[in-house]
């Protein structure tokens, strides 16, 4: 880590601490944006991976259970897993677009 009166390395994208550096704030702001999405990221994987269970979960009952069933739970069960299926879509292209921003900084 440098001092703070040595003179900074901004041209190599290296986080300074050097309050007497012009391009510190901006280097700050930019690894600080980087975290908010990591962070954005690691949400959504959470979120992807609830809603894969539960489409999961749901076409499992509906295999075991389809002949025994009234015929609107079974529609019902498709309704839920049209909507989750739509979600985990939306999920993903939502992320790449966060990573194609990511591989920006």
């Amino acid at each position: 880590m440098k001092s703070l009166g040595s003179p900074c390395n901004c041209s190599r994208l290296r986080l300074s601490f050097n309050a007497k550096c012009p391009e510190t704030p901006v280097l700050n702001w930019l690894h600080a944006k980087a975290d908010h999405l990591n962070e954005e990221l690691g949400c959504l994987k959470l979120f992807f991976a609830a809603f894969l269970a539960i489409a999961m979960l749901v076409v499992a009952w509906l295999v075991q259970n389809y002949l025994s069933v009234d015929s609107a739970i079974i529609v019902g069960a498709f309704i839920v897993i049209s909507v989750v299926t739509y979600l985990l879509v939306w999920i993903i292209r939502y992320v790449y677009k966060r990573i194609e921003q990511l591989g920006d900084f």
